[in-house]
């Protein structure tokens, strides 16, 4: 990490061509890891010269004020990844678009939440933009995850937006705008409040696209606008996972006392109560899972009966079990799982760690 003139640590820091080799290095490692979420590239365009070309296009627009090119840096100031503001337009639209790739290596770090947020601070901070735009795959919950972390929110959905590995794709629209101004309320948070790995950052999906036109006028589509059968089926199957899963995250984090904490990386939520572990939701593809803790003879009855429900994954496997949210465990069993499993902590903590939390 570096610090920046203002004084705070930053997470990335601006791309020059020293960064060639290092980068090309990097995405000849991670191509087939990053190829689900960029367009099908040549050769070399991963190679020295290939990045030399790439990054000489990103700093000449960088120069001409439309770009703001980063790489992405670890707790040691090495480079794990790229970060870029891209289609920078000024005049009463203030407002850019965002994208970024992490190497394999680093996920689950918390690196991309990080350099999202220096980034964010950056546009608002130091270039005075208004507005941010990023798209996800309908597929990509961490990203999803990363972006309404750092204050984004659900706007739309535009069908076949981009083409990625070799195929048209919906994405996800988000925003965010500069604090004081009009924010919203996200698709996300309303779905709750109602009870319930790649692009380049010069070109598309970077588990979100900077490659918008943001002067177009495109159209966007709603949830519940959709008029084609086919999407449509797919488009309820997803947001029904979603919801559940969506569900058991606002009920943990009702919970009194209950922390929302990213120990393991973005991947992961992990709820706490003073400190202690009482349920980790996965927040990788769908369908997800929810771990909980369980008392060992009821675990052994529920792994008989469930076959979603196993011992619990990087876990005690007598005192955790690990649930496949994709239906087969009922809701209000689900439910009934985490209060016992936050019952089970309640009762190993001292009475001043239960004074202390009734008190906050």
């Amino acid at each position: 990490m570096s610090t920046c003139e203002h004084g705070r640590v930053s997470a990335t820091r601006l791309l020059t061509l020293d960064d060639v080799p290092v980068l090309a290095e990097l995405l000849r490692v991670n191509r087939d890891f990053l190829a689900p979420w960029d367009l099908i590239r040549s050769d070399n365009y991963f190679t020295a010269d290939g990045r030399r070309a790439v990054i000489g296009d990103a700093l000449a627009r960088h120069d001409q004020g439309s770009a703001l090119p980063h790489v992405i840096l670890d707790d040691s100031g090495r480079v794990a990844g790229r970060i870029t503001l891209n289609g920078i337009v000024r005049g009463p639209f203030q407002s850019c678009s965002l994208g970024y790739w992490v190497s394999a290596a680093d996920n689950g770090r918390g690196l991309a939440t990080a350099a999202v947020r220096d980034i964010t601070g950056v546009a608002f901070e130091e270039l005075g933009l208004h507005r941010i735009q990023a798209e996800t795959l309908l597929h990509n919950v961490a990203s999803q995850r990363v972006l309404e972390r750092n204050g984004f929110v659900r706007f739309g959905m535009a069908p076949a937006y981009l083409n990625i590995a070799g195929k048209w794709q919906d994405h996800i629209m988000y925003q965010v705008v500069k604090a004081g101004c009009h924010r919203g309320t996200s698709m996300r948070n309303r779905d709750r409040a109602a009870g319930h790995r790649r692009g380049d950052p010069d070109s598309p999906d970077s588990r979100r696209s900077e490659r918008l036109d943001l002067g177009s006028g495109s159209r966007y589509w709603q949830h519940g606008r959709r008029t084609r059968t086919s999407r449509a089926r797919v488009r309820v199957r997803v947001r029904v996972t979603r919801s559940r899963r969506d569900r058991m995250i606002a009920q943990c984090g009702a919970k009194p006392g209950a922390v929302e904490d990213y120990p393991f990386g973005d991947d992961v939520a992990v709820f706490k109560i003073a400190g202690k572990m009482f349920a980790l939701v996965s927040l990788g593809l769908p369908p997800g899972s929810i771990s909980l803790k369980c008392d060992p003879d009821v675990a052994v009855e529920l792994r008989a009966q469930y076959p979603a429900i196993t011992a619990g994954y990087h876990l005690s496997k007598r005192h955790w079990i690990t649930i496949t949210l994709d239906g087969s465990v009922p809701d209000d069993e689900l439910a009934g799982l985490i209060d016992a499993s936050y019952e089970l902590v309640m009762k190993g903590l001292t009475r001043a760690e239960r004074n202390n939390l009734s008190t906050r």
